[in-house]
């Protein structure tokens, strides 16, 4: 069984066979209560109305699942493309493979920002723009974003907690000539 909580308290739901004993990579909350779920080394389920839905087929990587602005589910994997699943519509878009496995995500007006093993990426509605560690190091082994009030993005890295201003992230995604200005707390 799994546990879940809302504001009447904590309540058990049954899992299929397939999931019983299964390890969650990690899971999100749509905003109509669907709980998108990524187990290792089986796949994205979603738990809707009481239903469990295999999304996709097994997985041997950790698939990291998301949802972003738009209410897009995104499945980031390991390799050369994620997926996006809008309704019924499932879209591959490439990912840069240098990147890793997701840790974590920031939804944002523009796209969503993707925090992995060795640097960061943000997809503006077109396409991944990415930060690798070819460029910059400070971004290795990220593991949390979160925005702040006055629209810094924070990442949480090995090195420390790096703040760095929304436009001139957005702008070195954009642009490799563009330096990237950033404060690090440790």
């Amino acid at each position: 069984k799994a546990l879940v909580t809302d504001v009447t308290g904590i309540k058990g739901i049954s899992v299929p066979p397939e999931l019983d004993g299964a390890h969650v990579v990690n899971l999100v909350v749509s905003d109509i209560g669907d709980i998108w779920v990524s187990f290792r080394g089986i796949g994205l389920y979603r738990l809707s109305k009481g239903e469990w839905v295999r999304i996709t087929p097994h997985s041997k990587t950790d698939d990291w699942v998301a949802i972003d602005h738009a209410g897009a589910v995104w499945l980031l994997r390991p390799g050369p493309s994620v997926l996006r699943i809008a309704g019924d519509e499932q879209t591959e878009i490439p990912f840069d493979v240098e990147l890793g496995g997701a840790r974590a995500t920031l939804a944002d007006p523009e796209g969503l920002i993707v925090v992995a093993d060795r640097g960061v990426a943000h997809f503006d509605g077109i396409a991944f723009r990415s930060l690798s560690r070819s460029r910059t190091r400070i971004f290795d082994l990220s593991f949390g974003i979160v925005r702040a009030p006055d629209e810094s993005i924070w990442i949480g890295t090995l090195a420390g907690i790096v703040r760095v201003q929304k436009d001139a992230f957005l702008k070195a995604l954009t642009n490799a000539e563009a330096s990237l200005d950033f404060q690090l707390l440790d």
